[in-house]
C-alpha cells in the first residue's frame, strides 16, 4: 500500500526522496525515536552554532580577526556536523572527497586558538606599557628597583 502525502495528493515522492530515510518523521508516520549519536551530534551541531554566534558578536564588539576566525571554524565544523547526519544523493556523489573536509574545521580551530591567545597577549603587553607609562618617572636615566618603589605603590593604591 503506498502512503500518501497528508494533503492527499502523491506530490510528495521527490520529498520522500530528497529526504531519504528521515521522510517517515517528517509527515509524523511511525514516528521512530533518532539514535543516541545522532541526538548527540545534532545537539552539538546546536551547541557549535550557538558559541560561533557569541563568538562573533565577541569579535564585531572588539573588531576582532581572531575572534572572527574562531567563530568561523566553529561554524563551519557545526555545518559539517550536521550535513554528515543527512543522507542527501548530492552528498553521495561527494563522498570519496569528504575524508579531507573534517580535519580542516579542527586546523581552522587550533588556529584560531593561538590568534586569540596572542591577542590577549598582546593586549596585556599594551595594558602593562599603558600603566608603566603613567608611573610619573624620569624615562631618561635608568632607575633603581627602590627609585621605582613609590611609583608602583601609587599604581597598586588606584588598582
Amino acid at each position: 500500500m503506498a502512503r500518501r502525502c497528508p494533503d492527499g495528493s502523491g506530490r510528495c515522492a521527490r520529498w520522500r526522496q530528497f529526504a531519504g530515510a528521515y521522510g517517515d518523521r517528517v509527515f509524523g508516520e511511525q514516528a521512530t525515536p533518532l539514535p543516541i549519536y545522532l541526538q548527540l551530534e545534532i545537539w552539538l551541531a546546536a551547541i557549535l552554532v550557538y558559541c560561533s554566534f557569541h563568538f562573533y558578536r565577541y569579535a564585531f564588539r572588539r573588531n576582532s580577526v581572531a575572534f572572527r576566525t574562531l567563530a568561523f571554524s566553529l561554524a563551519l565544523w557545526a555545518v559539517l556536523m550536521g550535513a554528515g547526519q543527512m543522507r542527501l544523493p548530492f552528498l553521495d556523489a561527494v563522498e570519496q572527497w569528504a575524508g579531507f573536509l573534517w580535519p580542516i574545521p579542527q586546523m581552522l580551530l587550533a588556529i584560531a586558538m593561538v590568534m586569540v591567545l596572542f591577542e590577549n597577549e598582546r593586549n596585556a603587553v599594551q595594558e602593562n606599557a599603558l600603566a608603566f607609562s603613567t608611573l610619573g618617572v624620569d624615562p631618561r636615566r635608568l632607575l633603581s628597583a627602590a627609585d621605582l618603589e613609590p611609583a608602583y605603590r601609587r599604581l597598586w593604591s588606584v588598582w
